[in-house]
């Protein structure tokens, strides 16, 4: 318990080595040092995107049911916090090449996991998105866009395949 009075017991993080991820796993541990946190991700926490020492880690292609499901099965968890995604570059944005990866890995990685945390009966899960749903220009500031912010009129993959998601 913390000094708001939450508990947080189990968590699983999925994408926990990617940037949003890593930085979700860091917080987490600082405010509630007693929460059993796993991070599940294709690749291992590395260098770029640091977190602590001790969590368990667990190598999951979100877009395998059958991984996602035994991940989620052993570690039990009460809230899944859900960061995995794949961003891709920001010259490969606009254009199609990586359209059925980028799908594939947002839109059904995340149906994955959704089902697999309904299926174990996990009390609140928890997606993350972007502003790149709705603009992805990188030459200007952005205020905290909400729904009131009109629509890109060009088509991003990426942001398309963040809307699609269940």
């Amino acid at each position: 318990m913390n000094g708001t009075g939450a508990v947080l017991k189990n968590v699983l993080l999925s994408g926990g080595s990617g940037f949003v991820g890593a930085a979700i796993a860091r917080a987490l541990v600082e405010k509630y040092p007693e929460c059993a946190l796993t991070i599940i991700d294709l690749n291992p926490p590395g260098p770029s995107h640091v977190v602590p020492e001790g969590i368990p880690f667990i190598q999951v292609d979100i877009t395998n049911w059958g991984e996602v499901s035994k991940a989620v099965q052993q570690v039990k968890p009460d809230i899944v916090i859900h960061t995995a995604g794949i961003v891709p570059r920001l010259s490969e944005r606009f254009g199609r090449r990586l359209e059925s990866q980028t799908r594939k890995i947002n839109v059904e990685g995340t149906r994955n996991m959704l089902e697999a945390a309904k299926r174990s009966g996990v009390k609140g899960f928890i997606y993350t998105s972007t502003c790149c749903v709705v603009i992805d220009h990188m030459d200007m500031p952005y205020p905290n866009i909400d729904e009131r912010w009109p629509a890109f009129s060009s088509s991003l993959i990426y942001g398309e395949s963040k809307v699609q998601t269940p």
